[in-house]
């Protein structure tokens, strides 16, 4: 399942795991166009969900076929509701998981940002990263929702859950490019997301999402995980 399937990384997340032969649920909004690079195939089934009304139970009943969830949920524009659009569907799908037994864990992948601050894992902050920090919570609504977002999957599902493993892919500035280019991975920022931020192509941050997907490798090295993704050049 791809939420926020046709979004500018979600469109083509949905097209990468086609090519990859797998069946793919995309859910959109009831009133959306079905983009026309995503390819006719029985392997796609769209799904019109307006997310902030759907229900556990919904969501139990649209998950029972799913090994993975990926979210690619976003704000725009940035100041218009729902604030907390990602943090809500984490929470949600998290419930949903675990409303019923299944009968092997889910898979949750989430589009994250790099503004957010892994409390363990990433390099303390300076004062004025700090205070950079906490300015753009006030002026720039999607910091806090992906960082809600974030608290909730570290200490509410934990990486010890039976039912739930999950990553979250942290791109800086997001850029939009036509094709897949060589890009890095890490497990914490090398640049600092405020003064000196590098750049992820959307393109190749749906190739790393499909890669966590469908690599077990990649998912057991990053299961529990925050990477940070940037562009080579």
């Amino acid at each position: 399942m791809v939420l926020g399937a046709n979004g500018r990384t979600g469109v083509h997340l949905v097209n990468q795991l086609l090519e990859k032969g797998l069946k793919v649920k995309a859910v959109i909004q009831p009133t959306s166009q079905i983009p026309e690079t995503w390819m006719p195939t029985e392997l796609l089934t769209v799904a019109r969900l307006e997310i902030t009304r759907v229900h556990t139970a919904e969501m139990t009943r649209q998950l029972e076929d799913c090994q993975a969830v990926a979210c690619c949920l976003g704000h725009s524009p940035f100041y218009s509701k729902p604030h907390f659009l990602v943090s809500d569907t984490a929470r949600l799908l998290s419930e949903a998981a675990t409303h019923k037994n299944r009968h092997y864990p889910l898979k949750m992948v989430f589009l994250s940002i790099a503004g957010y601050h892994h409390p363990n894992l990433d390099p303390p902050r300076s004062s004025l990263e700090k205070w950079m920090s906490g300015l753009l919570r006030l002026v720039f609504p999607p910091l806090p929702d992906h960082e809600r977002a974030a608290d909730y999957m570290i200490n509410h599902v934990g990486t010890e859950n039976p039912i739930i493993t999950w990553s979250m892919v942290r791109p800086d500035i997001l850029i939009q490019r036509e094709k897949i280019s060589p890009y890095s991975i890490h497990p914490a920022p090398i640049r600092n997301p405020y003064f000196n931020p590098g750049k992820a192509s959307r393109i190749n941050v749906a190739r790393f999402m499909a890669t966590l997907i469908t690599d077990e490798a990649s998912w057991h090295n990053w299961a529990g995980r925050m990477p940070v993704i940037y562009n080579n050049s």
